[in-house]
């Protein structure tokens, strides 16, 4: 059999066209397989949603948690504003501090309340949750806070609190003296939050 030639004399090849032909026909093969177990695949997916939404309503939902975010934030803020203590505002500072060191919020708030009556009373350098009896200085009420939390997240004193999470363990690394009577007053005012409905 006699191979054409181009006008130049050269043979010509058919396997470059053989290969793009192919290569579309391999795509389209793939290209109605990846359509096929795509909708297989949303079709699993979707028998699945009746099932999570019965079982938790709220773990899909991004609104239902900037909801009860936003509304312990204010629930705080709210407590504080009450006793007209002056880190009102900053219950933001408090919820975020406590979620990312693995401290109850509230604890923090009841620190504050306990040590300076939220604010109230510091020796002027900001130290409203009583950090080494007060004599350490903070740039600002919100950075008290933060530094707070993370001490209790770090140093040796907490491990026992962090293993617990019990306010006793709490109050005895915090004012060891004094525990007893430091336990009563955090009690006092996390009870006092919890009346008011702030988790």
């Amino acid at each position: 059999m006699n191979q054409p030639r181009n006008r130049k004399g050269q043979f010509v090849s058919y396997l470059p066209v053989a290969k793009f032909y192919l290569f579309v026909l391999i795509c389209l093969i793939l290209g109605g397989w990846y359509v096929s177990k795509k909708e297989s695949l949303l079709a699993f997916v979707d028998s699945f949603r009746p099932v999570q939404e019965m079982v938790s309503p709220e773990a899909t939902s991004s609104s239902t948690f900037a909801e009860r975010y936003w509304t312990e934030i204010a629930n705080i803020d709210r407590y504080l504003a009450k006793k007209k203590s002056p880190v009102a505002g900053l219950g933001k500072d408090f919820y975020e501090a406590g979620h990312t060191y693995g401290i109850d919020p509230l604890l923090l708030v009841a620190v504050s309340m306990a040590k300076s009556t939220g604010g109230k009373f510091t020796p002027g350098n900001f130290n409203h949750m009583g950090w080494f009896s007060g004599k350490v200085g903070f740039a600002s009420f919100s950075d008290c806070i933060w530094t707070v939390a993370n001490r209790i997240a770090h140093l040796s004193y907490y491990r026992k609190f962090r293993q617990t999470k019990e306010v006793k363990d709490f109050a005895i690394a915090y004012n060891a003296p004094y525990y007893k009577s430091y336990l009563v007053k955090l009690n006092h005012f996390i009870g006092e939050m919890k009346v008011e409905g702030i988790k």
